[in-house]
């Protein structure tokens, strides 16, 4: 049985947050009390307060005040006519540190604006501090989240949207949100976006918030000009004032006579050329000098710039007896796909490529000191959270820069190949090493995760020409040896098996080909290994390539008999499998080699409707070019239409029907299209599947209607659409004879209320025992919703179902009573007048309520609903 009132375990009168926007009133629903690391957790948004606490700590005191009192700062800061300010600056110049100061200076001034900022960091191997979907996230769930702890209600629908968390949101669904996010701020903030230059979608960044002039002052720093000639610009030319005061306050806490100090400041600031980090780096040399000599020798030979500076600490390394571990460990920070922790780079460490091995025993104890002892500072420190990074993104830039392939200081070659084959050879001895029944190996061997997932990733970057034979023979004689132990700690920790077992593991073939191993494969299948073998996740080597779309593997499992229609695995056949995840191109291997493009996939249905089912539009084209039935039936959601309307993907609902694809088809659980749309509130595919003829009155599903689960559900666009493309208001869902008045009512949801009622749903309607939706909204308090309903004509007096109706009202009136007067008994039963009296009264303490103007005034006069 549908529950319909969802909100009864929590009834609440708190302040709606209001909004004018496109000049008709908007009301959001109330800010939600909960789920707040729920949906952190969901959105894993970056977390930016990381680089700002870090950058905080490193601020000099008095820095940044010529920025602070710059007239164009000053404009911009009091909301002038352009919202965007410009800072550019060179490579070191201190921007980071700027837009720290910025964030702190509106933090503590007075004004009505919140402030918001993100930090793009190209450090982080894992790209989610550098991407455009990085930045949305983190912005919108700061904008989202109040600062009491609460969720915004367009968040909040996203995250149910999204199946409270277990789908990801899209890049279409992000920004929608945070569009309504933006526009229910009630005065102009601040955002602050640090190091715009290494986005990688910096374009998509600007063009996003160009979008919301009327509603952010932006201040972006780069190390590059503005595009645009309607921005303030600030170029970061003349620093050499906080130069100074950053100097005078390192060279203070030296114990050196006053001209050595003034010796060391003057030829600092003479070879800083505007660059923050260039002083840094050889003021961190200068104070490891014993003496006035040793100082004075260093200031003779200063490096002329920052990449300068960089190869003398490579020098500086090469020269060292800790060389190959210090090299090893800058491939692992400049190509590891995640950021590594110090306990993790101490495994690292201790890992022998030259006698493949790894011991525990080994571990050096003092984990800083044996950092900085064998790479210099100037490259390399320990961040937020013990993560070891490289020190500046310049750093980077200079490792992998062309010119520095190869250095004659006797430091090993720098380059992608290299780091991938080392950093490749290490996870797998460290894996080969870790005992496959200790119970706590994530704690024991913090290295466990990132070599088990990532092994194979690293392999298939390298091309096996080129790998030395001492890695290729470790893959096979090591981690793909399905007689040995080492396959299960990998297959454990990387978890290619959801419900791994030793009864359960599959072939050597199987993991290479799920590892995309092409030569690995081709090697097993000419020793003689069964290409048909059964076992695994994915019931066979060829699914199993198919998954991670290994064309090369998915070739040679072919060209050796694998069949291509096998059933079996979790995709139930190769074919839905390429589907499902949108390998575009292995399909057209499969179907070339005889695949059934119509093949029954059990859950997944068909390839048709796994495709649809997961938004792939392209693959959605390809097969039905290829010859896949339109409306073939299976799944969940029974038709590839309903798949893709339930998902809310428009654009592939709008290429099903124009390929012909029924826009009324039944689809059991989920009823129909349009049923499925309105009910998960994708206003688009609704607007689409009604243009093309869906019937807005079909029943079937929880609700029986579209009309009534876009009412309980809040979907007051849908809503609209739906009554506008005839729709009928009086239709009663379920056996209950509940109507879309009745359920918007009791969710308290105004603006579906008022179309339904100006679509002329009767006011007056009985629900059975539920009464009317006037019974509803006093029971729940949503005083917007009772003024509308009475103003619509609402009786409450009319007749009420014995067996909750007299209460309802009784109840209603009370609670709203005794939110004005407090804790106090009702002594006689309540007219309709006293109703109505009482919910103005209460509607009129809603501060910003919509309906607050209807009240009557002295006169007793009041506006008419059409008026809103």
């Amino acid at each position: 049985m549908p529950s319909f009132f969802k909100h009864a375990s929590n009834f609440s009168l708190n302040q709606p947050v209001m909004s004018n926007i496109e000049g008709d009133v908007h009301v959001a629903h109330h800010w939600i009390s909960d789920q707040v690391p729920a949906i952190r957790n969901w959105l894993n948004p970056p977390d930016s307060s990381v680089n700002f606490n870090a950058a905080l700590e490193t601020r000099t005191p008095g820095t940044g005040q010529g920025l602070l009192s710059n007239p164009e700062y000053l404009k911009w800061k009091n909301g002038g006519e352009t919202h965007m300010l410009w800072i550019q600056g060179k490579v070191g110049s201190g921007k980071t540190v700027l837009s720290t100061t910025i964030i702190d200076d509106l933090n503590q001034t007075p004004k009505p604006g919140l402030v918001y900022f993100y930090y793009f960091d190209n450090r982080d191997n894992s790209g989610s501090k550098s991407n455009y979907r990085g930045f949305l996230l983190s912005i919108l769930f700061q904008m989202a989240i109040s600062q009491d702890n609460l969720v915004h209600p367009a968040l909040h629908k996203l995250y149910t949207t999204c199946k409270k968390g277990s789908m990801q949101a899209s890049l279409t669904q992000l920004e929608n949100t945070f569009a309504l996010v933006a526009k229910t701020a009630i005065q102009l903030d601040y955002i602050v976006l640090d190091a715009v230059d290494e986005c990688t979608h910096a374009s998509q960044v600007m063009q996003l918030l160009d979008s919301y002039q009327e509603s952010f002052c932006v201040a972006v720093t780069s190390r590059y000009p503005a595009n645009s000639q309607s921005c303030l610009n600030i170029q970061l030319d003349e620093i050499e004032a906080d130069l100074s005061i950053f100097l005078n306050t390192r060279l203070g806490k030296q114990n050196w006579t006053p001209s050595l100090h003034k010796e060391v400041q003057k030829a600092l600031l003479k070879g800083a050329q505007g660059q923050f980090r260039w002083v840094d780096c050889q003021l961190t040399i200068l104070e490891k000098c014993i003496g006035a000599k040793a100082i004075r020798k260093v200031l003779s030979k200063l490096p002329r710039d920052l990449e300068e500076t960089y190869m003398q600490a490579l020098e500086r390394i090469a020269n060292g007896e800790q060389k190959d571990d210090a090299y090893h460990l800058l491939l692992w920070l400049t190509y590891a796909f995640e950021p590594l922790s110090i306990k993790q780079v101490e495994d690292i460490v201790t890992v022998d490529l030259e006698k493949q091995s790894f011991d525990p025993l080994d571990r050096p104890g003092d984990l800083t000191h044996m950092l900085y002892n064998i790479i210099d500072s100037a490259l390399v420190i320990i961040g937020p959270d013990n993560i070891v990074q490289l020190a500046h993104n310049s750093v980077k830039e200079c490792l992998i820069s062309s010119h520095n392939l190869g250095l004659s200081s006797g430091l090993l070659e720098f380059n992608e190949k290299l780091a991938n084959e080392v950093i490749a050879e290490t996870c797998i001895i460290y894996l080969a090493h870790i005992p496959v029944d200790s119970v706590f190996h994530w704690i024991q061997f913090p290295l466990i995760f990132y070599s088990a997932r990532y092994w194979h990733a690293h392999l298939r970057n390298i091309h096996f020409k080129s790998m030395n034979q001492r890695t290729k023979d470790q893959v096979i004689d090591k981690l793909l040896d399905d007689k040995k132990p080492y396959i299960e700690s990998w297959i454990t920790f990387c978890k290619p098996e959801m419900h791994w077992s030793k009864a359960k593991l599959a072939t050597q073939l199987y993991y290479a080909a799920a590892a995309g191993l092409t030569h690995d494969v081709h090697q097993l299948l000419q020793s003689g290994y069964d290409v048909h073998a059964q076992g695994g996740r994915y019931g066979n080597a060829l699914q199993a390539a198919v998954v991670g779309g290994y064309e090369p593997v998915v070739h040679v499992l072919l060209e050796h008999g694998a069949e291509v229609n096998a059933p079996g695995g979790e995709y139930g056949t190769a074919l839905c499998a390429a589907a499902f995840w949108g390998h575009c191109n292995v399909i057209g291997v499969l179907l070339d080699h005889g695949a059934d493009i119509n093949a029954q996939c059990g859950h997944y249905a068909n390839a048709l409707y796994a495709a649809a089912l997961k938004g792939h539009q392209g693959v959605v084209h390809y097969l039905l070019d290829r010859g896949a039935h339109i409306d073939a039936r299976g799944g969940e959601c029974e038709t590839p239409l309903c798949a893709a309307a339930f998902k809310g993907y428009r654009d592939i609902v709008h290429d099903l029907l124009e390929h012909g694809a029924d826009a009324n088809l039944q689809c059991g659980h989920y009823a129909s299209a349009l049923y499925a749309a309105a009910s998960e509130g994708h206003q688009g595919v609704v607007h689409e599947l009604l243009e093309h003829g869906a019937d807005a009155n079909a029943r079937g599903g929880e609700y029986e209607i579209p009309l009534c689960a876009a009412a309980v559900l809040g979907h007051g666009e849908i809503v609209h659409d739906l009554l506008e493309h005839e729709a009928d208001a009086n239709a009663q869902g379920s056996e209950r004879f509940i109507t879309p008045l009745y359920l918007a009512a009791t969710e308290g949801y105004e603006d579906a209320v008022l179309d339904l009622l100006a679509h002329g749903a009767h006011v007056n309607t009985q629900c059975r025992e539920y009464g009317t939706a006037l019974d509803a909204a006093t029971l729940w308090g949503h005083g917007g919703v009772i003024l509308a309903l009475l103003e619509y004509g609402a009786d409450g007096d009319g007749t009420q179902s014995a067996e909750h109706g007299n209460r309802f009202s009784r109840e209603a009136a009370e609670r709203l009573k005794n939110e004005i007067n407090g804790e106090q008994e009702l002594d006689t039963d309540l007219s309709s007048s006293a109703v109505k009296h009482l919910s103005k009264e209460i509607i009129g303490l809603e501060i910003g309520n919509p309906y607050k103007h209807l009240v009557n005034n002295s006169s007793g006069s009041s506006e008419s609903p059409s008026s809103i």
